[in-house]
Parts: structure tokens; C-alpha cells; sequence
């Protein structure tokens, strides 16, 4: 595959700037948020964008943020529910199956989750009350989880109490039935299929490890633990799941949140069906909440993050194969970020983030625009010809596709950082044409397959994205 060698330097000069996806500096579209711990986005009116919901602890109201469209917000309003004591969680789901989104709650001092029937246009119905008397019941998630096509609730308490609330059909919930009990409490949720038999399982954060609880289909069995036993898995929190490392199975990331254990985010591969490898440290700065999401379009998970105390923001690229970037920090003005949400506010394909901070109140959106360079290679296969295709370059402009085959980096330069090791290899050097867009093709070994390829380009005094691919 090689052309020719060139320097790291030269490269590194013709590029000029860090890859990673553009945000904006953020609008504050709240300031009425202090303490929350809960954000979601939904097209409440059904009017085509995403409007915003978090809750006002203090006065047991949740706030409804109408988006208006074009980046523009109304001032928040309290929806028409009553007042909610130790309200902690607030979200959405079409429960009654007629085309809108209602509104769901948990409040940990009245012990209750409620949902509330949306008639179309934002104005909710009374209370629907789930359960009864749950001491410190905080948090939940929606599913499918009978595969019935009815979305069903699955909600926790700081007690360590695991709930299954199921729908029957049209919002018509049965009583709850114990999924398990977690001795210390619960502090996040997750739903998804980690074992592989086609059934939705619970993953579950507990304070002194990350568990899933495998959904046998016609019955629960036993928690198992994931997270291992050493400091990395003390005091873990949100943990989440997902294909990190792109093999088809879940993974499952998580925070460390004491300052005593090995404070950062982790993740462990799932080996198949639900057993786990060692504890992997992303980085090692204390974080709060997190998401998993393909933020750069390139088909991998990455890591949106908000730090504890002072540090800010971030999102943390997955090369490929479960690799990581360093971060790229935004939203410096945020003093204590806590609760995050990442969704495509805007509905412009892209998606956005809304970042509280529980000590000013704010509700922060950050939109993420469409410039910058895209990258991305077809037909990686050995024997054939590969495609590479960069798009967002100005028209006429040189484009330098450069590749790594020792490594993912990062290598720091006093231009950013690229996510390649030295030496690096200058693949192509073309021009992109009236619309932006410069391809290459490119003959693979025939004897390649296997082999892992880091690639990066270079246009204009920007990176593209970066790729970590394997030669099939």
C-alpha cells in the first residue's frame, strides 16, 4: 500500500488544526435548572423539532423548553402536572400508542413513578401512578421489554429495589413485578441486549460495581457482575452499553466518580454471550455523565462526557476497535456540569448536546454544525480497490490522505493532535472538485488482509476525521 514516505512534520504543517466535530459556544435556553439531575429531548407538540424537559427540584415542577426552530428557544414553562416532592427524573415515551410523546416522572420523596397522557399539543392528563410507596425511588428507562410492541418501564431505587412496570397495551400497566434487589442502591440503568439471545437485559450501576441482570425471556436471572473488583470498579456510575469496539456484541462503559479509586471512564469488552474482559481505562479524569453515541457519523460509539467540579466538557473519538482520542474539550463556561443529554435537537442530522449545571441553574444547548472535513474508505479489502473520499474541502483545493501502520497515536504537535503514529505514509495527494469532494483509489495488497490501517487527510489547514480500519 505504500506510495512514499514523508515526513511527520510536513504533514503536520499542511494540515494546521486538530480534527473534531464543530460546536458552537453554546446558548443558555434556562436558568431555572439548579439541582437537576435529569435532561431530555422530545418533539413534545409535534411540530418537527426537539423541545427540552428537565426538572425544578425545589418546586417539584418540570420545565418544558419549547424549541421555536432555527436555534431559537421559548422561555421555559412549568407543563400542567401537580407539584412533585423529591421530583428526580423526568422523560418520555409514546406509553398509550397514539402517536405522542407523554410524559414520565419519578420522585423519590412521594415514591412514585407517574406518567402523564400528552393530548398532541404539550398539555398532559392526570397522574398515572405505577407503583406505591418505594423508598427512594430516582430513576428509569422505557423498552420494549416484553417484545409485545407495547414500551414498558424499568425503574430502580436508591434502595436497590429493580422494578419491571409492564404495558398491557394503551397505557394499561399491570402491577410492578421485582426484577432484584441491589444491596447499597442503584445509581444508573441501562437496557440493552448483553448476553446475545435476542432479549433485552438490565445493566445496572451499583456502588460498588457495574452488573447486568440477563432476561431469560419468560423469567430473570441472576445479576452478574462485570466490572471486576479492582479499584477501576469502585464507586462506578451511568454505566452504559453498547458496540465499542465494533464485533457485534454490547460492551459496557462506565464513570468512576471517588477520588480514592482510580477515578475515570472505563470499559469492558464483551467477550460473547455476557462474559467480560479485564477493566480498560479510557482516561483517567473524574467524570459525572456520559453518553455513548456515533457523534462523527463513522459508525463507532463515541464518549460525550461532563467532568465533575470545573472542567468542563468533552467528547472522546472511538478510532475504531474500541481505541480512543484524547478528548476535545468544549463549553469552558460551565462551572458544574453534571447532567448531560445528546440528541439531534435541530433535526439536521447532526447530532447536538444539553449540559446542566446543578449549581447556576443553566441549561445549555451546544449545536453541532456540518463544516470540517469527512473521511471515509469503501471496499477496504485486500486484492480489490479500495475507495477514499473526503468531503468539505474547498473546491480546487489539494487534499493529502496520509495513513499509520504502527498506530492510533495521538501525536501531539503544536498544531493539534493526529491520531496516527509515526512514520506516517503519504497515500495521496488529489484535489477536490466543484462540490468539495476529493476521491482516491487505491489497489490493496493482495496478501493485506488483516492487516490494521490508521488514516487521517488534510485539506485547507484542517484534519478530517480519523479511521482505524482493518483490511478485510
Amino acid at each position: 500500500m505504500r506510495i512514499k514516505a514523508f515526513s511527520l512534520l510536513f504533514f503536520l504543517v499542511t494540515a494546521g488544526s486538530a480534527s473534531g466535530q464543530q460546536f458552537d459556544d453554546g446558548e443558555v435556553i434556562t436558568t431555572f435548572a439548579k439541582s437537576t439531575r435529569t435532561l431530555a429531548a422530545a418533539d413534545i407538540d409535534l411540530d418537527g423539532d426537539l423541545d427540552v424537559l428537565t426538572a425544578v427540584p425545589s418546586a417539584g415542577l418540570v420545565l418544558l423548553i419549547e424549541n421555536l426552530g432555527g436555534g431559537n428557544f421559548a422561555a421555559g414553562r412549568a407543563v400542567n402536572i401537580p407539584p412533585l416532592r423529591g421530583l428526580v427524573s423526568v422523560g418520555t415515551a409514546d406509553l398509550d400508542g397514539d402517536g405522542d410523546e407523554d410524559l414520565i416522572t419519578a420522585s423519590n420523596i412521594d415514591q412514585a413513578i407517574a406518567w402523564y397522557a400528552n393530548d398532541g399539543s404539550g398539555i398532559f392528563g392526570p397522574p398515572v401512578v405505577l407503583n406505591g410507596q418505594r423508598i427512594g425511588i430516582a430513576l428509569f428507562e422505557v423498552c420494549d421489554l416484553g417484545q409485545d410492541g407495547d414500551l414498558d418501564i424499568v425503574s430502580a431505587s436508591y434502595g436497590g429495589t429493580l422494578l419491571l412496570h409492564e404495558n398491557q397495551g394503551g397505557g394499561q400497566f399491570v402491577r410492578e413485578n421485582r426484577i432484584e434487589t441491589f444491596f447499597g442502591g442503584i445509581l444508573a440503568l441501562d437496557i440493552e441486549d448483553v448476553n446475545g439471545d435476542s432479549n433485552l437485559d438490565v445493566v445496572v450501576s451499583n456502588f460498588d460495581a457495574v452488573y447486568f441482570v440477563p432476561n431469560g425471556g419468560t423469567g430473570w436471572g441472576n445479576k452478574i457482575r462485570v466490572s471486576g473488583t479492582t479499584d477501576a470498579s469502585r464507586s462506578p456510575d451511568n454505566g452504559v452499553s453498547g458496540d465499542i469496539d465494533g464485533d457485534g456484541d454490547s460492551d459496557i462503559l462506565w464513570v468512576n466518580t471517588a477520588a480514592a479509586w482510580s477515578p475515570g471512564i472505563y470499559w469492558v469488552e464483551n467477550l460473547g454471550a455476557g462474559v467480560f474482559g479485564p477493566a480498560v481505562q479510557v482516561e483517567g479524569t473524574s467524570c459525572h455523565d456520559l453518553a455513548l453515541v456515533d457523534l462523527d457519523q463513522d459508525s463507532d460509539l463515541d464518549i460525550f462526557v461532563s467532568r465533575n467540579t470545573s472542567q468542563g466538557i468533552a467528547w472522546i473519538e472511538n478510532l475504531g476497535g474500541g481505541s480512543f482520542s484524547d478528548s476535545q474539550e468544549l463549553g469552558d463556561g460551565i462551572q458544574y456540569p453534571t447532567t448531560l443529554c445528546v440528541s439531534d435537537v435541530n433535526q439536521d442530522g447532526l447530532l447536538d448536546a444539553l449540559v446542566a449545571d446543578r449549581v447556576t441553574g443553566t441549561v445549555t444547548f451546544f449545536e453541532q454544525s456540518s463544516g470540517g472535513l469527512g473521511y471515509s474508505i469503501t471496499n477496504f479489502v485486500a486484492g480489490g480497490t479500495a475507495t477514499f473520499e473526503v468531503s468539505g474541502a474547498q473546491p480546487g483545493d489539494s487534499v493529502l490522505i496520509g495513513y499509520s501502520l504502527r498506530g492510533p497515536g495521538p501525536t501531539g504537535t503544536p498544531y493539534g493532535m493526529v491520531d496516527m503514529s509515526p512514520p506516517i505514509e503519504l497515500l495521496a495527494s488529489v484535489f477536490a472538485d466543484s462540490n468539495g469532494v476529493a476521491s482516491h483509489a487505491q489497489v490493496l495488497p493482495p496478501k493485506a488482509a488483516g492487516i490494521m490501517v490508521y488514516t487521517q487527510a488534510a485539506s485547507g489547514g484542517e484534519l478530517s476525521n480519523s479511521l482505524a480500519l482493518q483490511i478485510q
